[in-house]
């Protein structure tokens, strides 16, 4: 069976396809805005963070874990919000860091400063 589509049918199927395509790509990507400045490097995200012990847990997901003692910087809706040293507590793809200032929170971007 032969199924005949009107030239408006098709331009809204690629319409629909196109915007789903795009949508696709994007979707659960989180935003983040580099550092300026000094040089940094994206290692991860913070999966947990413990302030009344002092650390946090990174999750780097496909990034390069961060080194023991490396100093790392937090950074939030483009704002910095705190410091973090390395640990060398590490489960790929989990890193442990101790909070060295500020006040980190799940979800904060995590850079390593090169």
């Amino acid at each position: 069976m032969h199924v005949m589509i009107s030239a408006f049918g098709r331009i809204l199927m690629a319409v629909i396809f196109v915007g789903f395509c795009g949508g696709c790509a994007s979707f659960g990507k989180k935003k983040t805005a580099q550092p300026v400045g000094d040089t940094f490097q994206y290692c991860g995200a913070i999966a947990s963070a413990n302030p009344k012990s002092s650390f946090v847990v990174i999750d780097a997901g496909g990034f390069a874990l961060p080194p023991a003692g490396a100093e790392l910087i937090v950074r939030r809706d483009g704002q910095q919000v705190a410091k973090l040293r390395g640990g060398s507590e590490v489960r790929r793809p989990f890193s442990i860091a101790d909070i060295v200032q500020g006040n980190p929170q799940t979800g904060d971007g995590v850079w390593l400063k090169n």
